[in-house]
């Protein structure tokens, strides 16, 4: 993210190209453009380890977020646009997250036992990557409220009396990475 005026530009670039993703009807193109969006995003969430207070930066999550958000609701739309929706989560400001993060999460647990395995998947690793910027990056909220989401996400994935996992086809590191993320919260793993 060094120099910071070749990362301002590359904002003020794609808040451009992000106009037109919003603007344009077809379909592939909106795929396309969050494919890329993607691409870009990715590793901006990877580095950033603090919230990144950049208004170019600000302003193009904020605007592409709410009609990513519609579209990824629609099934035809998850497996393209659960990783733009993540991503915006992921580089947007802490209060932008704290304010959208539970929605698409719910979202996101709901998908986990849908039948195209695709879709389950997707939904897995986005839960693990907003999951990450929430308990590592954000490190949580108020301790009730992030006591309940995280028992609402491990009764989702791991489903009392039962001997499956959801989704069943998932790779197991995504798992373990999810338990490793939530191992950090102490007061949540420490069993009275």
């Amino acid at each position: 993210m060094h120099p910071i005026e070749d990362f301002v530009k590359c904002f003020t670039f794609l808040q451009e190209l992000g106009q037109y993703y919003l603007e344009v009807k077809e379909i592939e193109i909106k795929h396309v453009l969050s494919d890329l969006f993607v691409e870009i995003l990715l590793p901006v969430a990877a580095v950033a380890r603090q919230e990144v207070n950049i208004p170019a930066l600000k302003t193009f999550v904020e605007n592409l977020y709410p009609t990513s958000l519609e579209l990824a609701s629609k099934k035809k739309h998850i497996p393209a646009l659960f990783p733009l929706v993540t991503c915006l989560l992921c580089v947007g400001t802490k209060s932008f997250f704290l304010n959208n993060w539970t929605n698409f999460l719910s979202i996101c647990l709901s998908h986990l036992k849908n039948r195209t395995s695709k879709v389950a998947l997707v939904s897995l690793q986005s839960l693990s990557c907003i999951l990450w910027v929430y308990i590592v990056r954000i490190k949580g909220e108020k301790h009730t409220e992030t006591q309940t989401k995280l028992h609402t996400i491990i009764n989702s994935l791991f489903p009392k009396n039962q001997k499956i996992i959801l989704p069943k086809d998932a790779p197991i590191n995504i798992f373990v990475r999810i338990i490793q993320f939530i191992a950090h919260v102490s007061d949540y793993c420490i069993v009275p």
